[in-house]
């Protein structure tokens, strides 16, 4: 029996409250990851391109320049 006035079947509803809660927090964090993760994904990308061209830019004033 329970002591408190609580019947059996509100008993560990508030601790399991609060471990779904504490996962809703957690979800929420991951999904902020991973949106945090995909721009700077999307700015390495860019960034992967831009140095790409670049080097493609060198390689032609390298040749422009060993041209006798």
């Amino acid at each position: 029996y329970s002591e408190d006035g609580e019947s059996s079947s509100d008993k560990g509803k508030a601790p399991m409250e609060a471990n779904v809660d504490h996962l809703r927090v957690l979800e929420q964090a991951i999904e902020e990851q991973r949106s945090e993760h995909q721009v700077l994904a999307t700015k390495v990308d860019k960034l992967d391109s831009k140095v790409n061209t670049l080097n493609n830019k060198f390689d032609m004033i390298i040749a422009l320049l060993q041209k006798p």
